[in-house]
């Protein structure tokens, strides 16, 4: 966890963190406010949070580009957090072929979920580390060897315990911001389960705190990209698949 806490330090204290975190959190009250279901949102809504996927894949490229690049140099001598401009987008165009090919590979591995508990457990372990291909492609913005399905076999064999004990960090992590926004809000009535059931009406708070949990999960995004660089650069070797 240290490792986490460390890396989420970092985040917030590198140069230029306020202004970047700022723009995260209005980017995350711009698409809570284009989520509410008012007529014509919808559509103007799925445009947004498409253009931020590709925005924010491109982004934690970058991150994840940067642990590689500070590697061998003091740290903090390499900021985290990139900043805003359009780079993230052309990064994104230039793997957007590799992307796509992985998008079907995970849809045909997808298909051994008709394999009752054997397919499912099969994906839930196979899918997570699709992740790596991005990490890969971000050490040096190459594609080059990343089309070859057989990859993920490496990619598992590598880092799976490394992997697996990272994410589930990160996971209690999350569940304990989760718990920590709950204790504060539902004794405050924020979080009126009951009223809502009641009235079936979804308080105007509710948007904000949807907010709040939008910017937290980018700021996950971000450790996760600077964790599982730091996994792939300790980690990989040039053994055959």
């Amino acid at each position: 966890m240290a490792q986490i806490m460390n890396t989420l330090k970092r985040v917030y204290t590198d140069d230029g963190a306020i202004v970047k975190h700022l723009c995260w959190l209005i980017l995350a009250a711009i698409g809570g406010m284009l989520s509410t279901n008012h007529p014509g949102s919808i559509a103007v809504s799925i445009l947004f949070w498409l253009i931020m996927t590709i925005y924010t894949f491109g982004y934690n490229s970058i991150i994840m580009h940067n642990r590689f690049e500070e590697e061998g140099k003091p740290l903090g001598s390499i900021s985290i957090l990139p900043e805003f401009d359009t780079l993230p987008f052309k990064i994104f165009l230039r793997a957007f072929p590799l992307i796509v090919v992985w998008i079907i590979y995970t849809l045909l591995l997808n298909l051994a979920i008709i394999i009752p508990i054997i397919g499912l457990i099969f994906c839930l372990i196979v899918i997570p580390f699709i992740a790596f291909v991005q990490v890969a492609y971000s050490k040096g913005f190459k594609t080059e060897g990343l089309y070859n399905l057989a990859i993920l076999a490496k990619f598992i064999r590598l880092f799976w315990k490394s992997a697996i004990w990272w994410w589930f960090k990160l996971f209690l992590l999350g569940l304990v911001i989760l718990a920590f926004l709950a204790a504060i809000c539902i004794p405050l009535g924020v979080l009126d389960f009951t009223s809502m059931m009641i009235t079936g009406e979804i308080p105007s708070s509710l948007g904000i705190i949807s907010i709040v949990i939008q910017y937290i999960s980018f700021v996950l995004g971000f450790v996760n990209a600077y964790g599982l660089a730091d996994i792939y650069l300790k980690n990989w070797d040039s053994s055959s698949y």
